[in-house]
């Protein structure tokens, strides 16, 4: 299996190049018609949409980010209407028993500007009530399917609905959600201009009517926000729920895909008689990343309503609370104000990491918690790029803002050709990895309370994910370190199952420590999203906060086999022979890229 998966490396890696070329090119040739620039031109790495409505835009080949670039949505739209092609999309909606809910749905296609459009209607009711009301539109553009009394699973129907698209294009179209007019021609506008395969959106719009709760969702990629060539759409599996997850990863990691950061194109509602139940919506309403209260939570459906023109009030019936509340803000991050705020050093060892910094260091200024509570140190370590001076140049400005910053330096002479997951490397990697931390907080700890660890190729995290951290009251806590599709990324983060403690481990011992197959006798935290916070067996190092009194105490990573644990794993293990656990947040994400 290992033979296999390095013989394909050269391939591959000549795809990823030639594919980056095409992009490249791409993004010279619309840069100055798109008003394009990349992400790391802009020093406000702006996020959603402004005035000028720019956003930021991912694209990515088989799971890997070729490129970040900022958007302008008008200017996309103006080349993409001028241009000959605008191939037929065929919206697909599956339904059952939900007569008001999908024709709100079409109501949302009929509204869209995007004009080469069709819609694919499967209906799994045993009434004739939308089937006649559809016969009324006499609409050629609306393939219906009636399936009264055949009993197929969600996946099949999705099946059906797709061999009956006559379109190039395949759009999810959910009977119960909210699509505004513009979705299909900003998707479909950046699919052409970066000639990508498909285009999700990155975070959506979350609408929970009866109790009056709006946000704006964490960033993923979004199953059904899917528009994508029909060519490259595999089947969907035969499940009752879930089934959209995998052709969604399918999709991504296979392809190219675009991954679009503007969650006013599409609104997900829970109204109770969802695929999935309660539980599964407020986990993603707590790791939202913009609430809406209020009467701010009123103007927010108003705005939808008129970007619609359609009348939510009958599925809008919650009243607003009479108590005299003390005001909230529109945009809601910690579930509480804090009254205390304890001094934080941050700690960042790096290598080869110069790529990353520009966007690293955007996200350590936009940080809500206050600043001159504050402290950044950083360790560079055998890199053959620019990282160390780059630093160096930005580290006035750094200690401006901050409470302190230090640059700290130390080799260790280790280079390697092989990937950085290859097993034969995983002990001495690591090894120098637990090094550097360990190095760096000898160096860098003076009077703080806590010592939050993150990596400098962390692509997003929430303004406000030290409060949340730090609201869990844990001595040790990591969060949901995932992919841009969704997908946990930092496998060190895991939950033993039941009785693996007493399992033969022997046969997965490499140099001492354990590497076991992705999943064997391990939960990860995306397994794990019932629970808010959750004990974990060990803990990763993307993203990581510890009261800094446990290292005083003696808490250190090992840089050596502990009981076959090495690096954060082994800090785990070590932390729990002192006294303490360890904690995870499933639904608390950080974003990593996919390499």
């Amino acid at each position: 299996m290992m033979i296999k998966i390095v013989t394909k490396i050269p391939k591959f890696d000549q795809f990823i190049k030639q594919k980056r070329a095409l992009i490249n090119a791409r993004i010279n040739a619309y840069r100055r018609s798109l008003c394009l620039r990349l992400a790391s031109e802009d020093s406000a790495q702006i996020t959603k949409p402004s005035d000028s409505e720019q956003v930021c835009l991912s694209l990515l080949v088989q799971g890997q980010t070729i490129a970040r670039v900022i958007l302008d949505i008008k200017q996309s739209l103006k080349i993409f209407e001028e241009s000959a092609t605008m191939p037929l999309v065929s919206c697909l909606m599956v339904t059952c028993g939900r007569f008001e809910m999908a024709k709100r749905s079409i109501h949302c296609f009929y509204k869209q500007t995007y004009p080469n459009k069709e819609l694919v209607i499967i209906d799994n009711d045993e009434t004739d009530i939308l089937a006649n009301w559809v016969k009324t539109l006499r609409d050629r553009r609306i393939v219906y399917l009636h399936l009264p009394k055949e009993k197929k699973v969600l996946g099949e129907l999705r099946n059906l609905a797709v061999e009956r698209a006559n379109g190039a294009y395949m759009a999810l179209w959910d009977d119960d959600d909210l699509s505004t007019p513009k979705r299909l021609a900003i998707q479909m506008a950046v699919i052409h201009s970066f000639q990508m395969d498909a285009c999700f959106l990155q975070r959506e719009q979350l609408w929970y009517p009866q109790e009056r709760r709006f946000a704006i969702s964490s960033r993923r990629l979004w199953e059904n926000s899917l528009v994508c060539a029909k060519d490259k759409l595999p089947p969907y599996p035969i499940l009752h729920k879930g089934e959209d997850t995998p052709v969604a990863e399918q999709v991504a990691l296979q392809g190219s895909i675009a991954l679009l950061d503007f969650p006013e194109l599409y609104t997900y509602i829970f109204h109770n008689a969802n695929t999935f139940d309660s539980k599964h919506f407020d986990g993603l309403l707590e790791a939202a990343t913009e609430i809406y209260t209020q009467s701010n939570y009123d103007v927010r459906v108003k705005q939808l309503e008129a970007e619609l023109e359609f009348d939510l009030s009958p599925w809008n019936t919650a009243q607003p609370s009479t108590e005299k509340t003390e005001h909230q803000p529109m945009i809601i991050a910690s579930r509480g104000r804090r009254t205390d705020f304890p001094k934080i050093l941050i700690l960042t060892p790096v290598k080869d990491a110069e790529r990353f910094l520009p966007s690293y260091f955007n996200l350590l200024r936009n940080l809500s918690y206050p600043h001159d509570c504050l402290s950044v140190a950083f360790l560079e370590s055998d890199s053959v790029d620019n990282t160390h001076a780059w630093i160096q140049d930005k580290l006035p400005e750094l200690q401006s803002e901050f409470s302190r910053a230090k640059l700290f330096k130390l080799d260790f002479n280790y280079h390697s050709d092989l990937p950085h997951w290859e097993p034969s490397q995983q002990f001495k990697r690591r090894s120098i990895l637990a090094k550097s931390r360990n190095h760096l907080l000898s160096q860098a700890l003076e009077c703080e309370e806590w010592v939050l660890w993150i990596d400098a190729d962390v692509l997003s995290w929430p303004d406000d994910v030290i409060e949340q951290l730090l609201d869990t009251q844990k001595d040790i806590v990591v969060p949901h370190c995932v992919t841009e599709s969704g997908k946990t990324f930092d496998l060190n983060t895991f939950k033993l199952k039941q009785g693996a403690e007493k399992w033969d481990w022997s046969p997965y011992l490499l140099d001492g420590i354990l590497q076991p197959p992705v999943g064997h006798g391990r939960f990860y935290l995306s397994e794990l999203r019932d629970s808010e916070c959750i004990q974990v067996d060990a803990v990763g190092g993307t993203m990581l906060l510890i009261r800094a009194n446990l290292h005083r105490e003696g808490l250190i990573f090992p840089p050596y086999s502990y009981k076959h644990f090495i690096e954060t794993e082994g800090l785990a293990v070590m932390a729990k022979d002192m006294g303490y656990s360890c904690w995870g947040l499933p639904n608390l994400e950080i974003v990593h890229p996919l390499y």
